[in-house]
């Protein structure tokens, strides 16, 4: 009896132990594409890269093609960069009112149709005002198609961007803060969840690693992607730990890096306890067998025992 007890234990230790620890903008047959990259910077094939002084301007040129067999009419506007809750860059809707880089580009169009496989440029300018900050500027140009496909109860827009990336010379400075540091279990994992401010005045794509400690067994590490955080935009950046272990009592360290200073680091630690919901099957399931073992003996005996009188 106690030898199939002990089996039964082990088995369930076993299985604790067991589980544990730059291309260029195109879509929907429209791309866009600098007019003039420079040769000496590959990411200018795909983005249009900047460093002017306040109040300088530029013109520049974008050029549109049309890689379907079709003629296909789009919008086409100037909008602010921003980035999503979870840290990935994307550019701004067109009725978002445009308070940075998109307001200081301008068209000369509205709109454009481009035939099957041709090829047009688009002339623009970029005018940085007088009191524009010093640092990191992001927006971008968007084509629309204005050919709607409509679904039931949804309408697919489909849009194209090219990126604008403005530096204003000054003094750069890198600064940024962890506002929360926490964690959740979403689907039977543990989900950390990463809350990033930029306080200075560039973007910031920081990285790093997570380390961690399992008191039922179990550690290591594993890289941090978090992401763009902009100026002025906080994000909530989720990380999810895909080898999370059947039970838990952990201790966890997150090195975040975000530049290549000696004091662009942060460290953040957090315990906390946990179990999956399979730990919490598998441990029903040993309740049950154990039961099984103890109670049916313990009948068996009883019945012998009235059998006897």
């Amino acid at each position: 009896m106690k030898k199939n007890i002990l089996l039964v234990i082990g088995l369930f230790v076993m299985l604790l132990v067991m589980v544990a620890p730059v291309s260029a903008a195109e879509y929907g047959g429209l791309g866009l594409y600098p007019a003039y990259p420079d040769p000496q910077n590959p990411l200018s094939e795909a983005y249009f890269i900047y460093n002017l002084v306040s109040a300088e301007e530029k013109n520049d040129v974008v050029v549109i093609r049309n890689t379907s067999n079709t003629s296909l009419a789009a919008k086409i506007y100037a909008v602010d960069g921003t980035t999503t809750a979870d840290g990935s860059f994307t550019l701004e809707g067109a009725n978002k009112e445009k308070k940075g880089l998109g307001k200081w580009i301008t068209l000369p169009i509205s709109e454009i149709t481009v035939g099957p496989g041709e090829e047009k440029r688009v002339d623009f300018s970029i005018k940085i005002p007088v009191d524009a900050s010093v640092g990191d500027h992001t927006g971008g140009i968007i084509l629309e198609n204005l050919d709607v496909q409509k679904g039931k109860g949804v309408n697919v827009v489909t849009r194209v961007g090219v990126r604008i990336y403005e530096t204003v010379p000054g003094q750069l400075i890198r600064r940024m803060k962890i506002s929360d540091f926490s964690w959740k279990m979403v689907n039977d994992k543990v989900v950390f969840y990463f809350g990033l401010e930029n306080q200075g005045n560039t973007m910031l794509n920081p990285n790093g690693k997570l380390s961690y400690e399992n008191s039922f067994g179990g550690k290591g590490e594993f890289v941090l992607n978090l992401g763009t955080v902009l100026q002025d935009k906080p994000t909530k950046v989720p990380v999810t730990w895909d080898k999370t272990p059947l039970i838990g009592q952990v201790k966890a360290k997150a090195v975040v890096n975000f530049g290549e200073g000696a004091n662009d680091k942060l460290e953040r630690e957090i315990s906390f306890f946990y179990i999956t919901k399979k730990a919490k099957v598998i441990a029903l399931v040993i309740v049950l067998v154990l039961a099984v073992l103890v109670v049916l003996p313990s009948l068996r005996g009883k019945k012998g025992k009235k059998g006897k009188h």
